[in-house]
């Protein structure tokens, strides 16, 4: 299997290559072209045909990055994004003295937040700017009921009958109770706090604290009595010799959230791959010594973990069958077809068009969005080939990156949100220009597929994830996987579609193919 793997590395890197030097020899020969006498550099629009299609729960478990808080969209409808995630043994096997053991002295869970350093504040310390929170400029003081507990629910069971998905939440909320609970942010909520943090560690020869300044994140002190029962006790026992054995006893946390004011939605990216539980402990050097002995275990979340949604859908549309709904999470994207008219590819083909470049603009249909800013607004669609779930050439070939937001990476291929001077989104626009080359190349041509669309939080990340319900566009075509950064991005958008009629007043808002070509004269 591995030298399948190698040599299937390599077949693709030298076919890139090929490729590129093929797209290079392209651009020479249209440099050569515009501007000579001989040709003709012209625009052409053709029709595309898109369509919806919903998607359903999705499998949300160990992605990338993940979603808690709620976002009350006043277009799409209110967003829940709570969170579950197992906990693992730093060190396996840790020596503990039941007859020796003191007391919990603290338990404290971290959980790091995505920032950027942005300067210095007034008393030298350092000040950040959180890159995950979403509404930071809309609602900055809003906060969240927060509870978390301990789970009841097994993340890593192998059994495919008792998978887990994006829409079950209710398993997890149905058996947690009070016992279980381990936090409650009550009546003063929590918010999430662009401050850097003290992570304290303590000497275990000494007791003596020390604080150490870390980036901002979440700190929450957990119920010390609860996990003296769960790691101190007489059932815990042969429970903590090996993370095998300890992830089926502990499980691990469930975070779950509500809006502590309806008026003021928040939500946030947390790098709970990163998160820990510190839980710093006593024993007694010997029986019946009065010595004390510090020591500390802890509880990394970077096991199986779950994104857990809960949506209320209150969107409504006028001529739905005229737009295009991009709904984030596992709710929708849309489905293009390039030349669904074979007379446009008959055109192309017998009258020798050299195509210099090709696009597709997608408006937003700001009727429906409102005055909403960008803000609340997705800042970036992905285009991919439906039939490989893979991205079209377009994306390979673009190597701009944005090192201040990698997100924003790949400018020329595109699909970046344009605003207006009042930061409404106005379009999007994709260059496909190699892609359209190569469903015309004169040996081995392209298929034509289909490509999905939908929003994404990263560019840069195109793994997918798998769909509880596979839909069947047709018997040579089942999507069975989305990208998984349109399960994370928290925002959607309305975009129009292709079907709109000659006399309405949004026609040239229609989506088409333009392509920009050269003509011999």
């Amino acid at each position: 299997m591995k030298y399948q793997l190698f040599f299937k590395q390599i077949f693709f890197v030298l076919t890139l290559a090929f490729l590129t030097s093929c797209d290079q020899d392209a651009e020479e020969i249209g440099a050569n072209i515009v501007g000579d006498d001989n040709f003709s550099t012209l625009q052409q629009f053709y029709d595309v045909s898109a369509s919806n299609l919903d998607l359903g729960p999705v499998d949300s478990g160990s992605l990338d990055v993940n979603l808690l808080g709620v976002y009350d969209n006043p277009v799409f409808g209110k967003t829940t994004a709570n969170f579950a995630a197992e906990l693992l043994l730093a060190t396996e096997n840790p020596t503990i003295d039941l007859s020796l053991f003191d007391s919990i002295k603290s338990v404290t869970l971290y959980v790091p937040y995505y920032s950027t350093v942005i300067g210095a504040n007034a008393d030298g310390s350092t000040q950040y700017r959180l890159d995950s929170l979403s509404y930071s400029d809309l609602n900055k003081d809003a906060k969240l009921n927060l509870k978390i507990y301990r789970s009841k629910k097994y993340l890593s069971d192998p059994d495919p009958i008792s998978k887990l998905y994006s829409n079950n939440n209710a398993l997890f909320e149905s058996t947690s109770s009070e016992s279980d609970l381990l936090f409650d942010s009550g009546s003063a909520g929590f918010g999430f706090s662009s401050l850097g943090q003290k992570e304290t560690t303590i000497n275990e020869d000494t007791g003596a604290p020390t604080e150490t300044d870390v980036t901002p994140r979440m700190k929450i002190e957990l119920d010390k009595q609860k996990f003296k029962e769960y790691l101190f006790s007489s059932a815990a026992q042969g429970q903590l010799q090996t993370n095998a054995i300890f992830r089926q006893y502990f499980r691990g946390l469930y975070f779950n959230v509500s809006l502590a004011n309806p008026a003021k939605s928040v939500m946030a990216m947390l790098n709970f791959k990163g998160g820990k539980v510190v839980i710093n402990y006593t024993m007694r050097s010997a029986a019946g010594s009065s010595t004390l002995l510090h020591k500390t275990m802890v509880l990394n979340m970077n096991g199986k973990t779950i994104n857990l949604f809960e949506k209320t859908n209150t969107l409504t549309l006028t001529n739905p069958e005229q737009k295009l709904v991009l709904n984030n999470g596992n709710s929708s994207m849309a489905v293009i077809d390039l030349f669904p008219n074979d007379a446009d590819i008959d055109d192309i083909k017998t009258n020798r068009r050299l195509i210099n470049d090709a696009s597709l603009t997608f408006y937003v249909d700001r009727e429906t969005m409102g005055t909403n800013p960008k803000d609340i607004q997705p800042e970036r669609i992905y285009l991919y080939n439906l039939a490989t779930n893979a991205p079209i050439l377009d994306y390979y070939y673009d190597a701009t990156a944005n090192s201040t937001y990698p997100a924003l990476s790949k400018t020329i291929h595109g699909g970046i949100l344009e605003v207006d001077q009042d930061k409404r989104g106005i379009k999007y626009k994709i260059r496909l220009t190699n892609h359209i080359i190569s469903l015309f190349a004169l040996q081995n041509p392209a298929e034509n597929a289909k490509l999905g669309l939908v929003v994404t939080e990263n560019i840069n990340n195109i793994t997918t994830k798998i769909l509880k319900t596979e839909k069947v566009l047709n018997p040579a075509l089942t999507i069975k996987e989305i990208p998984q950064m349109s399960v994370v991005q928290p925002f959607s958008t309305v975009l129009w579609g292709s079907n709109i009629p000659a006399d309405s007043p949004n026609y040239d808002k229609r989506l088409k193919l333009e392509i920009i070509y050269s003509k011999p004269n």
